[in-house]
Order: structure tokens, then sequence, then C-alpha cells
């Protein structure tokens, strides 16, 4: 007979990794529509992004989604994002640009950038 915890371990684990990744995905596009409505609520933008992150974090675990795309999919994302945030700070500090810090479109625009590429890569990956 199985030990319950030998086997609820590693689905514990791979859900919170789950819930994790996706709520990585998912915050920065929360985020962004709420900003775009004219509605930043930080406590809405969590609580939706909760929600999101727990619904779709079952199928990774149950195995009907891949946990190897999401990962990939996370580390592409996170990384566009650096990578266009150090090239927009380069392009704004060489040019001279003043951007105010309380406008949120540049980081709208770096999240909406970032999604594409991400898309764009991991959608050929898996084609």
């Amino acid at each position: 007979m199985s030990d319950p915890v030998d086997d609820s371990l590693p689905a514990t684990v791979d859900f919170v990794l789950s819930f994790v990744g996706v709520a990585m995905l998912v915050s920065p596009a929360v985020w962004s529509v709420s900003t775009l409505i004219g509605s930043v609520s930080s406590s809405a933008v969590g609580l939706v992004t909760g929600v999101v992150a727990f619904g779709a974090a079952y199928p990774l675990v149950a195995g009907d989604w891949s946990r190897d795309a999401l990962g990939e999919t996370v580390f592409v994302f996170v990384g566009s994002v650096l990578s266009f945030g150090l090239v927009g700070a380069v392009v704004i500090a060489v040019s001279g640009w003043q951007v105010a810090g309380n406008d949120p479109r540049p980081q709208v625009a770096l999240f909406g950038v970032a999604y594409l590429l991400t898309v764009v890569i991991v959608g050929l990956r898996y084609r």
C-alpha cells in the first residue's frame, strides 16, 4: 500500500509551481487591461490573477496541458520583458526623451511586445 504523503507531495509541488508560472504570465496582462480601462486596483488584479492561475493549474497537474510548454513560455516571457525593457531604457536614455514616471503606457507597451514575441517564439517551437 502506498503512503498518501508520498503520492500527494509531487502533485502539490506541481500545482504550486504551475500556479506561480501561470500567475507570472497572467498578472501583467490583467494589470495592463485594468490600466487601459482606467481602474487600477491591486486587489482586483490580484484576485483575477489568483482565480485564473488556480483554475489553470489543475489541467497542468492533471496532464492535459504541458508543464514543459508552460516553463518555456514563462522563460521566454520573462526574458522578453527584461530584454525589451533594457533596450527601451537605453533608447530613452540615449535619445533624451522624457517619460513621466506615473505614465503606465510604456509598461503596457512593453508587456504587449513581450507577449507578442513570446507567442511567436513558443508558437514556432510547438507548431
